[in-house]
């Protein structure tokens, strides 16, 4: 039933919370769902249509070479058996091991020597299958591994050859790796001083120091425990040997197991990473992924209590960082006399320590030959100018500076209101790394080369296939920028008026939800078309990028095919930053209005060209803060992770600090990455529903907040509205005049996202 007109707190239906004075607003910022329509619905079924594609060519490919699932799950030796799959003979044989390591490697030592290291997947290993991993040579029991007795494919008249292997092995999802072919012998105590003469003890034998007959073993086997005590009282000075021992058939030399070895050597530590890893899995969750969110609290405490000071700052950083460019660049070129030099010198003199001149003149004044002196002209002439429209455009656009400040602090309110928003870029960057490994296994079956027929049907279906690949995960991305924009531009319409006093007791799940849901049941269509047209351009990258790395020798003795093929490359790259910055407004336009993608695209231009300098500023700063927490995030979870371990002296003793420190800050930086997207889809939603809001009513900007209404300016934004008036009249009776029920609203005017 409804509520009484004069209810005075009417429940929220989904935002999981109480706000008071839920609002019809006419469509003037936002437009509700039940208002919309579904958008660009052919690219939508395109992209469906590209979906079933893809999976159709995986399953063709499979169903062509089948073998190529088996090799995925089971691993194969050199005489294409599958170690451990049922119904073969090597059923009872799981695992693949390498018994000629050494000689593989020398057969093929000049392709080791030339070919870069991730070429080394087209080394040819001799392997075989064995029904367990090798755990070095046993001196009880010979350990054999092929020979007569190994299973070979019917049909074929095939001899195994024998081999004795020594190595230790480890086993790695049914692959046997080399690690080592040394045992600890143990540890024996011997003391130097007194001598075993003296001592009127039995003189040790040093195998490695024959020579030195002095030293007497304490503790021996079959000394009793008074003995040892007695034995250590009389030591004055005692040292450790270690022994570490090697068996090898009599055959085998240090040289020729030197590549095994280090092989092995590499191995250990890649194995040593990842269980350093695993011995701390706690720590590397808590740092990794709970402490980046916590984080991501901090920041927009620390934005909305500091914004000004942030930006400013950061605005500061960059001009001085243009000026000492500048500054680096002239002195490269020459510009600067001596005397200006030398005094610089000295300046720099007085606050360092050491030879500062010979720093100076070899850092900044090398000038070098003619041809280098034109280009640092070049780039100081550039650098000056860029440093000097920089500046000016900072400083005649302080005003469009404030009012981003004003910006990013009205954002972090909408973080106070759904603080869930910091925890759901989890959820696609779940399903984007979930698309890439599944996408990555398609794309190994469909350009497998001995699938299809011919090259050309490889390539082509290929790039097809990373087509729909890239295709589908910035499909994901801009859903998620669309539906954190609707929830956003619900929160302006709805909350941000100071005068509503909305209460929030939720954490904003319905509210992200039912955004979603605005994005995923009317505007899928649009997402897909933003998304194709990045991808495209994302694909055509990679196609010039091949042509790149196969035409190294043509470009070497051709300038003008390099140059072609770098400048190429230059203007696809500026392209695809341009459709990106695009895209990602008419994704927003999309989320507040329900326009089709195209509709998004030319609001986009009008608003570019309405308001170019505040979008510029809202730009710039934008892109300081996301490179400023993105960054900041994992290197303090690293730097936290690496001190913890390194204060943990048991942990030291087996492992490295470094690997869980730089999990950590993989971790760390991957989901600051997603709530700083999020945070750029806030500014950039607050900032067009600002306007948006001053632009479409008459009587003053209606849903605007007080604080956000204060820090623009009232004359800046008179100006940039269209001149409009009575800006000062307040919000309560700013709605009155534009016919909108103020806080008596009852609970059936609510309209939902």
């Amino acid at each position: 039933p409804p509520l009484p007109p004069f209810s005075p707190c009417p429940p929220h239906p989904r935002a999981m919370a109480c706000c008071c004075g839920g609002v019809e607003w006419d469509e003037q910022v936002f437009k509700p769902r039940r208002r919309r329509g579904c958008t660009d619905v052919l690219c939508l079924l395109l992209l469906l249509a590209t979906w079933a594609g893809m999976g159709t060519l995986v399953g063709l490919s499979i169903n062509k070479q089948p073998s190529l699932v088996w090799s995925l799950i089971y691993p194969q030796d050199d005489y294409d058996q599958y170690c451990g799959r049922p119904g073969t003979s090597t059923s009872e044989l799981p695992k693949k091991m390498f018994p000629d390591l050494d000689g593989d490697f020398q057969r093929q030592l000049e392709f080791l020597a030339t070919a870069p290291y991730w070429e080394y997947y087209k080394l040819e290993l001799t392997s075989l299958c064995a029904e367990s991993c090798p755990q070095g040579t046993s001196l009880s029991e010979v350990s054999v591994f092929g020979g007569p007795t190994y299973p070979t494919p019917e049909g074929e008249n095939v001899t195994v050859p024998t081999y004795y292997y020594t190595f230790k092995t480890r086993d790695v999802l049914g692959y046997c790796l080399p690690l080592t072919n040394s045992w600890q012998a143990g540890e024996v105590e011997l003391c130097v001083s007194p001598t075993c003469i003296e001592a009127n003890e039995t003189c040790a034998t040093i195998r490695s120091r024959p020579t030195e007959q002095t030293t007497w073993e304490i503790c021996s086997s079959g000394t009793s425990e008074l003995e040892c005590k007695d034995q250590r009282a009389k030591c004055d000075y005692a040292v450790i040997e270690l022994t570490n021992q090697e068996f090898t058939p009599t055959e085998a030399t240090v040289e020729s197991t030197s590549y095994t070895r280090r092989f092995g050597s590499y191995l250990a530590i890649v194995l040593g990473a990842w269980d350093s890893i695993l011995d701390k899995y706690w720590l590397v969750i808590v740092l990794g992924m709970i402490l980046p969110i916590l984080l991501g609290f901090f920041w927009m405490v620390f934005l909305f209590l500091f914004a000004a000071l942030i930006v400013y700052t950061l605005m500061f950083l960059l001009i001085t960082g243009l000026i000492v460019l500048s500054v680096i660049l002239c002195l490269k070129a020459g510009w600067v006399p001596d005397e200006a030099v030398d005094s610089l010198t000295q300046g720099v003199e007085l606050v360092t320590s050491g030879n500062t001149t010979e720093i100076i003149q070899a850092q900044f004044i090398e000038q070098g030959d003619d041809a280098h002196l034109y280009y640092y002209y070049v780039a100081a002439v550039c650098s000056i100018i860029v440093t000097v429209l920089a500046t000016g455009f900072i400083l005649f656009n302080l005003s469009a500076v404030r009012r981003t400040i004003a910006i990013v602090e009205e954002t972090t309110k909408v973080f106070r209101s759904i603080p869930i928003l910091l925890v759901w870029p989890v959820i696609p960057l779940v399903l984007a790394i979930s698309v890439a490994v599944l996408g990555v296994f398609g794309f190994y079956f469909i350009a497998y080369p001995t699938v299809w027929d011919d090259a050309s049907s490889t390539l082509g279906l290929s790039i097809f296939f990373l087509l729909g690949l890239l295709w589908t995960l910035e499909f994901l991305q801009a859903a998620h920028y669309a539906s954190v924009a609707s929830a956003t531009a619900y929160w302006y319409v709805n909350d941000s008026a100071k005068e509503r006093g909305c209460c929030h007791a939720g954490i904003g799940f319905g509210r992200m939800a039912d955004s979603s849901w605005t994005i995923i049941s009317r505007h899928l269509g649009s997402m897909a078309f933003g998304a194709l047209i990045i991808a495209v351009c994302q694909v055509i990258r990679v196609i010039l990028h091949a042509i790149d790395q196969a035409t190294k020798e043509q470009q070497k003795k051709n300038f003008v095919i390099k140059l072609a093929v770098k400048c190429a490359q230059c203007a696809m790259w500026c392209l695809q930053k341009t459709i990106e910055f695009v895209s990602t407004y008419s994704y927003v336009f999309v989320a507040i209005n329900g326009t089709t993608f195209c509709r998004g695209c030319r609001d986009t231009f009008k608003l570019i060209v309405s308001y170019p300098a505040q979008t510029a500023i809202n730009q710039t700063i934008k892109k300081f803060l996301t490179l400023l927490i993105s960054w900041s995030t994992p290197v303090i979870c690293a730097v936290l992770c690496f001190f913890i371990l390194d204060n943990d002296q048991s942990y030291k003793e087996n492992y490295a600090p470094l690997y869980p420190a730089l999990t950590v800050f993989l971790g760390g930086f991957l989901l600051s990455v997603g709530i700083t997207t999020v945070l750029e889809a806030s500014i950039d939603t607050i900032y067009l529903c600002a306007f948006k809001d001053m632009e479409a009513n008459k009587n003053g900007p209606t849903f605007m907040s007080n604080d956000l209404r204060k820090a623009f300016g009232l004359d800046v934004a008179k100006e940039e509205a269209g001149k409009k008036a009575e800006l000062f009249v307040p919000a309560e009776a700013r709605k009155q005049q534009n016919g909108i029920p103020g806080n008596r609203a009852s609970a059936n005017n609510f309209v939902s996202p």
